[in-house]
């Protein structure tokens, strides 16, 4: 299920990519880890943020990458959609893109920095 809307919300990605041509930068800010963008969402949406952690589940569809960002200290996940390169996992990246909400269901939500 959850690799289904992964592959989901890629294409979607892409759709935005091609269509809008990625998210306009905002504002930048410090470094900051996944915690800290996930305990006040609305703070940071669609502003440019930089942050750092561990790489998890990446993945490659077409020319679009997405990999998850977790927490060096925590549980804490932010996924990242990246037209460029996606790095390898397990390793330690700090990572510059625009944070978007992209939806929320009640509990569930889906927090993206899109790179651009």
């Amino acid at each position: 299920m959850f690799k289904y809307l992964t592959f989901g919300v890629a294409l979607c990605l892409v759709g935005y990519f091609v269509i809008w041509g990625g998210a306009p930068a905002v504002q930048t800010l410090t470094t900051t880890t996944p915690s800290t963008l996930l305990a006040d969402p609305a703070r940071y949406e669609g502003k440019r943020v930089t942050a750092t952690g561990t790489v998890i589940n990446s993945m490659a569809v077409l020319s679009v990458g997405a990999y998850g960002l977790r927490d060096p200290d925590g549980d804490a996940v932010v996924n990242v959609i990246t037209k460029g390169t996606v790095p390898q996992q397990g390793i330690h990246t700090i990572v510059t893109g625009v944070f978007r909400r992209m939806f929320v269901l009640g509990a569930l939500h889906y927090d993206v920095i899109v790179v651009d």
